[in-house]
């Protein structure tokens, strides 16, 4: 227990004595204890508490200046002056006058606190109640001249400052002070701070308002906030406001500092203060939360969740819970306790109380609100909607759905009902609510259709969500209208009656006239609107007229729309579909063995002399069928493969269920009779099957929503499992037990056609089918030295000489690839083994150089076959493959070569199907060592060159 001294001389006496005592010893406590403060700002917030509690004993509200000189700083107060147990206590440690005021708020204490004084001086004065004394080797009184003290003031502390202090950088710390402390001070309610050199003046004032609640601080140590006003909300007990919390209503603050009525360096990430009345460290800058010893921290704590939520609700109740709050409430938390405190606190707020905002900015519970996948939808379905089909009251605040951590924290925690689009379509169908929609909301149901077209596509006409059968059109007459597929009446504009017209208020919106475009919704031809005209003559049973009109104007016509007419006669001079009937080939009629449904040609030379590839033209686009077409069939899943396909599907329940399988026509008949031409002919073609064929698709359904799997389709399964495939030792074997490796040569299959077989079948292999089976042959021919090209050279020195083609390299070099500029050499050709060149390599940067290639070959072999037979014609059907047709039919395939994967190895050869074409065997080299130029090269020893570089990988041969 401290001694008492029975006057103040006593104990300045006593104290000389103790200090002489101490040097003599070698003890520096003092010292040491006076230097615990590493910021020398930090004595700005001891004098400041001295002098709350100076007011708070006299209940006075109090003021304060900081003025600073060149030498030296002086603080005033208003607060209780001081008396001789004052001064006794503030020059010993540990010892306060302030413990027998139990029911104030004191939060300074003399002894230690004080000695932050001692950062910036060396000899403190106290200038207060006619005491003048300053305090030097830290603890001992020694009377001073008097100095006047300002009115109103009664206190005055003066530090003269130390030699290695400036005074311009303390000015500077003191300007970037959190001036917020001021918010937890019951008495100080204003300070200024003067620096009489500079002449600068600046002031903190707290100005509370009617209101107990907010408070306003005002000050110019700020540019951008002169007025700030503050919700405080706080949990007295004695009198005492032990917790705080403070938050802005004029700036969002993204972290805070946790303030022990002075910030600490705990930085709390909430966008509000906390302040608390929490046991520090000597320092006043940290707080030892996992001290055992410390149980008023943990009762802080726990008495610190109540005020959380008592804020919430305050802030609900006044209606301040801003969207921006949401998402600055719900950011990612450390381990910090107070903020694990709140989050905690935060999430039982969302899930107990009326936490929610809405668009019409009240506060429901999250089980009566509704979450919009699209923001469109906030103004498309109306409230009354949302609550009789969903038992919601309202859609959450539109401003919400753009705050990311708070949506990812309520669907964690949450189960707020989403409403997507699909369920827009099934609630408008329900209730027809878009025949109250004004010119807005029109529109934005428009850009919700363009954004998903699937809820007006026919394709889609059997789900719950599709407007098929609705009248969703808006036309030019304000009217709500029914879009018939078949009948193509409707136009974007300039149509006359009885035609129907878009409302021209939506075509103002590009993504809108896509929508439209997509549907064959289009302006209105002024060349008497030729598709209209050609629907209505399909429903006269005009034919002919309608065929007329339809060849003269062939760049009009919209052929997706003309599909679905019966519009082509069969052999039987039946009209049907397009997609009912085939194109007359050799391959169909081979492959069917009998007459089927095929387009009847002789109708259309009798009544029109255009040339039949013309018409062939015309029936693909209009979707005739080139192969044997798919046929829906009946397929039942059993109730294992359904689970299995629906995977973690949370459709629930189901009410719905379909099953879209199909094989092809003809298929059995086919198979039953198969030979080694009939099994090569299937193998091919299927290789040119669209994708579609091989997936059938299992779909199912509650009544707001649906999903869907594809498994294989019954052709898959057929073509996978009967056997129509041979061997190289002819046996007829099933694809399920086919080793690729071992499959029948007179396939003739390229790379690319094989790893396509490949693909289709989910084949697993060994080999490397980046080559076709003759390529894997060559490279073990080269391997292991049995293919010598230098020698086959020479043995055909005897041979008749042909024709080498080659390209002028100065021409090319001046302008690039010259196709005209051909010409012509006589020398020798190696006769390679039949269907074999040479292996080379394609860099990726050169894929450019040999497409060129490919058309320069396209050229080539047309302008040397229709030389040689003008019934003859060659298309280019997909990359690296050039077909020969005559009558329709492919005759010859060649493969120029095809784009392949980085690492991929090429191969070009020909493949002769039919010999009696004539075309030239020709040999063009290119050199692709030099990157910069990439040239086709003028070989005047073609013996030697084939010796040197026949493996350069950068050498290509094409050979055809």
């Amino acid at each position: 227990m401290p001694k008492k001294f029975n006057n103040l001389q006593e104990y300045i006496s006593l104290t000389r004595e103790v200090i002489k005592a101490n040097k003599d010893k070698g003890n520096r406590y003092a010292e040491i204890l006076s230097s615990l403060y590493a910021d020398p700002v930090h004595f700005l917030d001891e004098i400041v508490q001295n002098a709350e509690d100076a007011c708070a004993r006299i209940a006075r509200q109090g003021k304060m200046i900081i003025q600073f000189e060149k030498d030296n700083i002086a603080i005033y107060h208003n607060g209780d002056p001081f008396n001789e147990d004052d001064l006794i206590a503030i020059t010993t440690y540990g010892r306060s006058t302030k413990k027998q005021l139990s029911n104030i708020n004191k939060i300074g204490k003399f002894g230690i606190g004080f000695r932050s004084v001692f950062g910036i001086t060396d000899t403190p004065e106290i200038h207060s109640n006619g005491f003048h004394f300053v305090i030097r080797d830290f603890e001992l009184l020694e009377a001073i001249d008097p100095i006047d003290i300002l009115q109103p003031y009664t206190t005055l502390f003066k530090f003269p400052f130390k030699k290695n202090i400036s005074a311009a950088d303390l000015w500077d710390r003191v300007k970037a002070w959190d001036y917020r402390f001021i918010l937890f001070l019951n008495y100080i309610n204003k300070i200024e701070i003067i620096n009489n050199d500079t002449r600068e003046k600046f002031f903190i004032e707290k100005i509370n308002t009617d209101d107990s609640k907010i408070v306003i601080l005002s000050t110019n140590m700020t540019e951008a906030l002169a007025d700030e006003k503050y919700l405080v909300i706080s949990k007295i007990n004695n009198n005492q406001k032990k917790l705080s919390l403070a938050l802005s209503l004029e700036k969002l603050y993204i972290a805070n500092p946790l303030f022990v009525f002075f910030p600490t360096r705990e930085i709390l990430h909430l966008p509000f203060i906390v302040h608390g009345f929490f046991t520090t460290t000597p320092t006043r800058e940290q707080i030892p939360w996992d001290n055992s010893a410390i149980n008023e921290n943990k009762v802080l704590l726990n008495q610190l969740k109540k005020l959380f939520t008592n804020f919430l609700k305050e802030l609900c109740n006044r209606n301040l819970l801003t969207p921006d709050l949401y998402e600055a409430f719900s950011l990612s938390f450390s381990e910090h306790p107070i903020e694990k405190l709140w989050l905690e606190q935060w999430i039982d707020f969302l899930k107990n109380d009326n936490s929610i905002l809405t668009n019409d900015n009240k506060y429901y519970h999250h089980s009566l609100v509704a979450f919009p996948r699209n923001k469109l939808l906030l103004d498309l379905i109306p409230k009354n909607v949302l609550n009789k089909l969903w038992n919601k009251k309202n859609w959450i605040n539109i401003e919400l759905i753009e705050k990311t951590n708070f949506i990812e924290l309520i669907k964690k925690e949450l189960s707020i009902r989403i409403i997507d689009e699909h369920d827009f379509a099934f609630a408008l169908k329900k209730f027809n609510f878009n025949k109250n929609y004004n010119s807005q909301q029109i529109e934005f149901f428009y850009e919700l259709l363009a954004q998903n077209p699937e809820l007006v596509l026919p394709n889609n006409k059997n789900k719950f969500y599709n407007l098929s059968d609705y009248p969703w059109l808006y036309t030019s007459d304000n009217k709500w209208k029914l879009w018939d597929e078949g009948i193509s009446n409707v136009f974007l504009y300039g149509a006359p009656d009885p035609a129907t017209n878009i409302n021209p208020a939506l075509i103002k919106n590009e993504n809108v006239v896509n929508l439209f475009y997509s549907l064959q919704i289009k302006p209105y031809d002024d060349q008497k609107g030729i598709n209209h005209q050609l629907t209505i003559y399909i429903h006269k049973k005009a034919y002919r007229k309608f065929w007329d009109l339809f060849l003269a104007n062939l760049d009009k016509v919209e052929y997706a729309l003309l599909q679905s007419f019966e519009c082509i006669p069969n052999l039987n001079n039946e009209w049907c579909k397009p997609n009912e009937l085939y194109l007359p080939s050799k391959e169909l009629e081979y492959y069917f063995s009998y007459n089927k449904n095929f387009v009847n040609f002789k109708w259309y030379e009798n009544n029109y002399k255009l040339p039949l590839t013309q018409f062939i033209s015309i029936f693909e686009k209009l979707n005739v069928n080139k192969f044997p077409k798919k046929i829906k069939i009946e397929n039942q899943i059993n109730e294992d493969d359904k689970t299995k396909l629906r995977g973690n599907s949370d459709v629930k329940p189901i009410v719905e269920e379909n099953i879209d399988d199909w094989t092809i026509e003809g298929i059995d008949d086919f198979l039953a009779n198969i030979n080694l031409e009939k099994s090569n002919l299937l193998l091919h073609w299927i290789l040119q099957f669209p994708d579609d064929y091989w997936w059938a698709k299992y779909s199912w359904a509650s009544y707001i929503r649906n999903d869907e799997a594809v498994f294989h389709s019954t052709i898959w399964q057929i073509l996978y499992t009967k056997p129509w495939i041979y061997d190289t030792d002819d046996n007829l074997i099933a694809i399920s037990n086919l080793n690729i490796s071992k499959l029948k040569l007179d396939y003739r299959l390229s790379a690319s056609e094989i790893q396509h077989f490949i693909n289709i079948f989910n084949l697993e292999v060994k080999d490397n089918f980046s080559l076709s089976l003759d390529e894997l042959k060559l490279i073990n021919m080269y391997r292991s030295g049995a293919l010598n090209l230098a020698d086959e050279i020479i043995i055909q020195n005897n041979k008749s000489k042909v024709n080498i083609h080659y390209f002028d390299i100065q021409e090319i070099k001046k302008n690039g690839f010259a196709v005209d500029s051909l010409k012509i050499l006589e020398e020798y050709v190696p006769d390679f083994p039949k269907n074999l060149t040479p292996l080379m390599h394609i860099k990726k940067p050169f894929e450019k150089i040999f497409n060129k290639f490919i058309d320069i070959a396209y050229q080539w072999i047309m302008q040397q076959t229709l030389a040689n037979n003008e019934t003859y014609k060659i298309r280019k059907c997909r990359d690296g493959y050039i077909d020969l047709m005559k009558n329709e039919i492919v005759m010859t395939r060649y493969y120029i070569g095809g784009k392949t994967e980085p690492s991929d190895y090429f191969m070009i050869y020909k493949t002769i199907l039919n010999t009696d074409v004539n075309i030239p065997t020709s040999l063009l080299l290119v050199d692709l060592s030099d990157v910069e130029n990439a040239l086709l090269l003028e070989i005047r020893d073609y013996k030697q060159f084939i010796k040197n570089n026949i493996i350069d990988p950068e050498i290509i041969f094409l050979l055809w």
